[in-house]
């Protein structure tokens, strides 16, 4: 992880700030001190907006999104005023920003640990936070791993009063601010505003691009082919279906394609990215371990297709209630469904903020530290555009399908979709497989006979899966929590508890 430490010392009278230079542009108008921190390519109209910027401005909250807008990537903004300090997280808060206090000392990080360890606090895991993993596989909401640390919410504007040392929180941004239509859906502004993000590209830098079966990064893939240096890689089995789609993709645009082999790689590989991530992500989806980082870092860019693929789900243009945000999650008395970040008639902002910025976001903010990264599905323009249209349009991905045929050429649109095993170009017939889940059955039969549409045959660890949760005593846990492992997933979550236990109690000094 790129760690940054942030902190304001009421004894001292002053503000520290600890991070990577390259990942900080600063600014100071009369005293007040400006920082915007990210690891990514940032365009013209972004550097305009950024000298604009003044915090006593009127239009402060307005200005930070429309900051935020030109941001494809994770970041945040820090304003140091005389008496007061200024945080804003990113809109869907996938930069994790977790915070504490103790005595005179105010200190904020994307590392919880050095929250815990600066403050002198102990590293016992939370209760609910481990019930919330085992149950959900990820922490929820805005939950830490400890009970003294918090986690800043999305879109967010936090103010640290120096004099009072009070934390008064506001939302600079909802998702109420985007309009639904439902009907006449605009698919050219749909593919034009996706386009957006790479207009600040320029040829004088590297890019890598992380290329699968799926439909997202081979959009990335179209849009992107038209660069001088574009490279493309796929971590996968040999063999495996997702390779050789991502193949075919690479070699119908003519792009360099790097296969990362992962066939070899044990579990006890993934421990240390899985340390690095605080046990964000649970050990069964860290499949590449370790692998990527020489890799990546070779490049000046890495584009990722990460926040694309989202299902829209059965309750359509609805807002999140009680009832559907309990049978998303096992939320405890963690829910905050009724904020007003949540008043928008769609559940996917809700299933964004309890589950992906908990989660697969923690995956980018480490690839952050090797490479600057770009996410074009985090593209706020875009994201505005795709959430203002009918979700009845949305479901099954017939619209997404209707936009990429329309984007992409007639050879791209030939290669069979991972997920389905059928080209794009048979819409109809793509959502029909999805409405019905025929392509869960059909998996089921490939794993049957030992094969997988997957990039990695996941019923291959099983039996050092079993081995692990043995060294780690898992069966004496369950027993004293009343649990039975009956899947191989809460088998990935039981083992990554024990091992995340087994790594604070060796590390609490």
């Amino acid at each position: 992880m790129p760690h940054f430490k942030f902190e304001y010392s009421r004894a001292l009278g002053k503000c520290l700030l600890h991070l990577k230079a390259d990942y900080i542009l600063e600014k100071t108008i009369q005293e007040t001190k400006y920082y915007f921190i990210s690891n990514t390519v940032l365009s013209n109209e972004f550097n305009i907006l950024w000298g604009k910027l003044n915090v006593r401005s009127e239009s402060i909250h307005r200005d930070i999104y429309l900051l935020f807008e030109q941001v494809c990537s994770l970041s945040f903004i820090l304003i140091d005023e005389s008496d007061k300090v200024h945080l804003f997280s990113d809109p869907l808060g996938f930069h994790p920003l977790f915070f504490g206090f103790a005595f005179d000392r105010f200190i904020c990080s994307d590392d919880q640990l050095r929250v815990i360890k600066e403050l002198n606090f102990r590293t016992h895991l939370s209760e609910k936070s481990v019930v919330s993993y085992l149950h959900n596989g990820h922490l929820i909401a805005d939950q830490s791993w400890f009970k003294d640390v918090n986690r800043m919410k999305a879109a967010s504007h936090y103010i640290l009063n120096k004099q009072s040392f009070e934390l008064t929180h506001d939302y600079y941004w909802t998702w109420s601010e985007i309009n639904k239509i439902y009907e006449n859906a605009n698919i050219e502004e749909y593919i034009d505003s996706f386009g957006s993000c790479f207009e600040q590209l320029n040829n004088n830098l590297n890019y890598i691009l992380g290329l699968s079966g799926g439909l997202e990064s081979r959009w990335i893939a179209s849009c992107g082919k038209n660069l001088e240096n574009f490279s493309t890689y796929t971590f996968a089995e040999s063999g495996t279906q997702d390779l050789l789609l991502a193949q075919k993709v690479a070699n119908r645009l003519s792009l360099r394609h790097t296969h990362i082999n992962i066939g070899s790689q044990h579990i006890s590989d993934r421990l240390n990215s899985f340390i690095q991530m605080q046990a964000m992500v649970h050990l069964g989806h860290i499949h590449e371990g370790n692998l990527l980082d020489d890799f990546v870092s070779k490049y000046d860019v890495l584009l990722h297709g990460f926040y694309g693929g989202y299902e829209f789900h059965n309750n359509l243009n609805s807002k999140v209630n009680f009832n559907i945000a309990s049978s998303l999650f096992d939320i405890g008395d963690e829910i905050s469904y009724s904020e007003s970040y949540f008043d928008f008639n769609c559940i996917d902002p809700f299933i964004s903020n309890y589950k992906v910025r908990n989660q697969a976001a923690f995956t980018l903010h480490r690839l952050n530290d090797l490479t600057k990264v770009i996410l074009p599905f985090y593209n706020m323009r875009w994201i505005s555009v795709n959430y203002s249209i009918d979700d009845n349009l949305q479901k099954n991905k017939k619209f997404y399908m209707e936009a990429l045929n329309k984007s992409m050429s007639r050879e791209l649109c030939n290669v069979p979709w991972q997920k389905t095993g059928i080209p794009i170009k048979y819409i109809q017939l793509n959502s029909f497989i999805l409405k019905f889940k025929i392509h869960s059955i059909r998996e089921k039969i490939l794993n049957y006979f030992g094969k997988t549409s997957h990039f990695i045959n996941y019923a291959k660890y099983g039996v050092e899966l079993d081995s692990m949760l043995s060294d780690y005593s898992a069966k004496q846990f369950c027993s004293e929590n009343n649990m039975r492992l009956e899947s191989r997933e809460q088998k990935w979550r039981v083992l990554s508890i024990l091992v995340w236990k087994d790594f604070l109690s060796k590390n609490e000094n």
